[in-house]
């Protein structure tokens, strides 16, 4: 039983949480949110009072706005890149919605919910209808059912990580010290560094030359990358475990399915069941089972068979012994990215700082 301090204590952090969250929500949106803006903040911030997770997320904003201040950059990955609270706070660069254009002067908006876009990134440049602005393009498509879990009390899963010269937080992290020396010394904001750059996506071409992991080097050697998102798949093969060797590599050498279908990350699972018209329920069912690696029960996989599911997409989720998020794909593929940015503009000066 909570005492009297302790409930004043959560209802006052709860009550931070989502004021800031809907400020910054409305600073991005407008005072009047879209309905889909509007959704997901409350779904999400029903779950983080319910639960008793307000904490958290008030300690990972202030040390990251602490870290931000001091102008040091900083690496969040988990599942916390599924959440659009994260995302309001800025503890996470990453925004979940899906793929939309808004107006930085009028707040107009426009949401793209028919499958037809990946992410926000590949949106067609376009001008405010309204005022004329040019518009902002975002959204990275990420379900909250992944961040929440089927009952809507899924742990929020939370990594900040710093450069080594920078102390109040407990992840220390090379790859963000290489960050600040590059951006202190080239005066290129690493957040500023455009994902869809031809020359950095080319870089990626050559077998992975900025991962050292013999997995990352066979990805890319074999798929070749042109573009970001396709960056984000490979990562997703890399962070899992039984998801590429012996797995996925040999479905697609045999042609079995393509990359657009390969099981990379956990909202993989979802998309192509409900592709194949499998109730929700059951895909997040299916989903939970499948990156925990315990596989899909014979009843199950009948089931899915019966919705048009083939062989082989049974056989790889039973072969899977963790399936990342496609948040944590994302988070390591804008790190390396953003290196890479450097690494083939500022060649001379990565070799300084590396």
């Amino acid at each position: 039983m909570r005492n009297l301090n302790q409930s004043k204590k959560c209802e006052k952090t709860n009550e931070i949480i989502s004021q800031l969250s809907y400020k910054r929500a409305q600073e991005l949106y407008g005072e009047r949110l879209p309905d889909i803006v509007q959704t997901r903040l409350d779904q999400e911030l029903t779950s983080i009072t319910k639960n008793d997770f307000s904490d958290l997320y008030l300690l990972s904003y202030n040390l990251v706005k602490r870290a931000n201040e001091d102008g040091e950059p900083v690496y969040t990955h988990g599942l916390v890149g599924a959440s659009l609270v994260a995302n309001m706070l800025g503890i996470t660069e990453i925004n979940p919605l899906p793929p939309h254009w808004r107006c930085p002067k009028c707040h107009y908006s426009k949401f793209i919910t028919d499958g037809s876009c990946e992410v926000g990134l590949y949106l067609q440049d376009n001008n405010c209808p309204k005022c004329g602005e040019p518009l902002i393009k975002d959204g990275h498509n990420i379900p909250s059912v992944v961040l929440l879990g089927r009952d809507g009390n899924k742990f929020p899963d939370i990594k900040i990580e710093v450069s080594e010269r920078y102390h109040p937080v407990i992840l220390n992290n090379y790859g963000m010290t290489l960050l600040k020396k590059l951006e202190e010394l080239t005066n290129v904001s690493y957040r500023q560094i455009p994902l869809d750059d031809s020359k950095t996506l080319s870089g990626f071409q050559y077998g992975g030359e900025f991962d050292d992991s013999d997995v990352s080097k066979d990805v890319f050697k074999l798929f070749k990358p042109k573009k970001f998102a396709d960056i984000v798949k490979l990562f997703g093969f890399c962070h899992g475990a039984g998801v590429w060797k012996d797995n996925m590599e040999l479905l697609i050498r045999d042609g079995k399915c393509g990359l657009d279908d390969a099981i990379s990350v956990r909202e993989d699972i979802l998309a192509y069941l409900e592709q194949k018209g499998v109730d929700l329920e059951l895909s997040v069912k299916v989903m939970e089972y499948v990156r925990k690696g315990k596989g899909i029960k014979k009843e199950v996989a009948e089931l899915l068979k019966s919705k048009g599911v083939p062989e082989w997409f049974i056989e790889s989720c039973n072969k899977i012994r963790y399936l990342c998020s496609r948040a944590h794909a994302l988070s390591s593929a804008m790190m390396a990215y953003r290196l890479a940015y450097y690494k083939v503009h500022y060649p001379e000066v990565y070799r300084l700082g590396y």
